[in-house]
């Protein structure tokens, strides 16, 4: 078991790896899209960062059993995050009846973040 999960993680790598060098090259071929990723990339980690701090304020709120978080300063953290965990809790199933979309979607915004810094950092 543990070879079939370490051969899938050694092929994501690979995978990642290949398409990143892929739209590096292309991107330093093209003197009109470096200006562009420049610009973009910065702001699409800046962006998935404060997705990233908004569903960690809004785990730590459940923990606080005094405070509604359905009042006006903290609703504000459900109408950012809901969109992206309701995207999730489609096509995560219910293992002993617990949601694990929640948990999936902070894991793929880690990574996520994580591939776009290496990928700043090496082509820029």
């Amino acid at each position: 078991m543990e070879n079939i999960v370490l051969e899938l993680v050694q092929s994501f790598a690979t995978s990642v790896g290949s398409i990143s060098g892929t739209l590096q090259s292309f991107i330093n071929n093209s003197p009109i899209l470096q200006p562009v990723f420049k610009v973009f990339l910065p702001c699409l980690i800046a962006y998935f960062q404060f997705l990233y701090l908004c569903l960690m304020l809004r785990f730590f709120l459940y923990w606080f059993p005094n405070i509604n978080p359905f009042t006006v300063p903290y609703i504000y953290l459900f109408i950012v995050t809901s969109p992206y965990e309701r995207f999730f809790e489609k096509y995560t199933p219910l293992l002993f009846g617990m949601n694990f979309a929640f948990l999936l979607l902070n894991v793929f915004l880690e990574r996520l973040i994580t591939i776009l810094s290496q990928f700043q950092s090496a082509a820029f």
